[in-house]
This record gives C-alpha cells, structure tokens and sequence, in this order.
C-alpha cells in the first residue's frame, strides 16, 4: 500500500483547500464590510440572517455528511467504491443543497422586510452573500468528511 495520495485524492484535497480559502477570505472581505459600514442594528440583523443562513446549510447537508463518514469508512481501501459513495453523496447534496438555496433566496429577503431594513441593496447583497456562503459551506462539508477519510481521522 503506497503512502502518497493518488491524483484524485489531491485534486480532492486541491479543491477542498481553495474552497476553505475562498469562505477564509469572504469571511474577511465580509468582516471587514460589516465593521465599516454597518450600524449596531444593522449588525444584529446581519448576524440573524448568517445564523439563519448557516442553520439552514447545515439541516441541508447533515445526513450526507453522516453518510459519507460511515460507509466511506468501511471502503477506505478501495478508490473506485470511494469515489462511488462520493459520487452518491453529491447527487443528494445538490439536491438539498437546491432547495435551501430556494429556502434560502424567499426566506432572507422577507427577513430583512420584516426587521425593516430598508435598503433594496442591502436586502440584495445581504442575500448572495448568505447564498454564496451557503454553498461554500455545503460543498466543503463533503471535501472535509473525503479528507477526513483518506488521512483515516
């Protein structure tokens, strides 16, 4: 058994380091925006909408997560049942991920209508950025858990 990483374990581990840096980085860009821009208010609502935003990717994508780690697990061994279990995993991902997407996009703009953000800017950017900081998240829960398997945490 070779101790190096085959090419589809390091371009798992290539995407899953460029995804962990773009979120490192919109966490930044964002923190910075929200400590220049905002108010105390305006800051207690965004940090609702983020908590709604984060709740909401984690229902979506907690059982494919548990189902990578268990059955991944059992097949560490063997690349083409991995990449299978990965290929499985995926499928019910995107469809989850599809509809906290959807969820996501009514529930965070009538939330800011709601706490009387008046801004139409706002309310917009407010919500890409909870999509986009979603989406990070999801993806890189399955390139963790891969990660995790193949280094047999």
């Amino acid at each position: 058994m070779s101790l190096m990483p085959n090419r589809q374990q390091l371009e798992r581990f290539i995407e899953f380091v460029l995804l962990q840096g773009i979120a490192k980085a919109l966490g930044v860009i964002q923190g910075l925006l929200v400590i220049h821009l905002i108010s105390k208010w305006d800051y207690g609502i965004y940090a609702l909408l983020f908590a709604v935003v984060i709740a909401i990717a984690n229902i979506a994508i907690c059982g494919v997560g548990m189902f990578i780690s268990s059955v991944g697990g059992k097949h560490v061994n063997d690349p083409l049942r991995m990449s299978s279990i990965y290929a499985a995993g995926r499928k019910v991902q995107i469809r989850l991920v599809g509809v906290g997407l959807i969820i996501l996009a009514v529930l965070l703009p009538w939330q800011c209508q709601t706490m009387e953000v008046g801004n139409p800017l706002t309310i917009a950017c407010l919500t890409a950025l909870g999509l986009i900081m979603m989406t990070l998240h999801a993806h890189g829960t399955l390139c963790r858990e891969m990660l995790l398997i193949s280094l047999r945490l």
